[in-house]
């Protein structure tokens, strides 16, 4: 996470947290921004401890829990982590520990400070990197886990109401093949709309 203002005050108003470095020395693009981009940066230290107005940040006395991040204070320094720059060195109580659990309170945290975890989402990398998003809206092949990662995120585990098209009805359950009461069979005939017209199957006319 960057964490850079121009002119600033840059304010966040809630808990902010990443899973790998908080950076406040460099842009994304490794841009130094020893020249620039040297605005305050503020964050709480409880809920409502910034309420995003500058007076808020700038002035103690309206809000003691709004609190000024300073550049050398951040978890990471002098370049682009992991290949250069270095983790916080200051001794305490301006280390990255104290800063994040201390002196922040936690409300500003990362996989060092307070273990923070990626968040996986399934589905955004397919396999051999094919495009697999809409997978998420299937039903799931046979033997895939509702508790496994995939499974738990599958519409179709989480839906109590279930709109599914198949031209085969065991297309529609594969745990349990065959017709269920709830099915609508379109391949018998009797939809109408208009003049009755036969309907073949799925997305087909006569």
């Amino acid at each position: 996470m960057f964490l850079a203002a121009n002119s600033g005050p840059l304010i966040l108003d809630a808990q902010v947290s990443a899973v790998k470095e908080i950076v406040r020395d460099r842009l994304a693009n490794n841009y130094n921004n020893a020249g620039a981009y040297q605005g305050d940066v503020y964050a709480p230290n409880q809920s409502g401890g910034c309420d995003g107005t500058v007076a808020d940040a700038t002035n103690p006395a309206i809000d003691p829990h709004c609190l000024k991040f300073p550049i050398a204070n951040a978890s990471w320094s002098g370049g682009i982590p992991p290949g250069a720059g270095s983790l916080n060195s200051n001794g305490s109580p301006n280390d990255w520990m104290t800063v994040s659990t201390g002196y922040f309170n936690s409300f500003v945290t990362n996989g060092t400070s307070k273990g923070v975890q990626p968040l996986t989402l399934p589905f955004v990398q397919g396999a051999n990197g094919s495009n697999q998003q809409i997978a998420i809206i299937r039903k799931p092949p046979l033997g895939e886990a509702a508790t496994s990662s995939t499974g738990a995120s599958r519409e179709y585990n989480k839906a109590n109401i279930r709109v599914m098209l198949a031209s085969n009805p065991n297309d529609l359950h594969p745990e349990r093949p065959g017709f269920l009461p709830e099915d609508i069979d379109l391949t018998a005939g009797g939809c109408v709309i208009g003049p009755a017209i036969a309907v073949k199957g799925v997305g087909e006319r006569l």
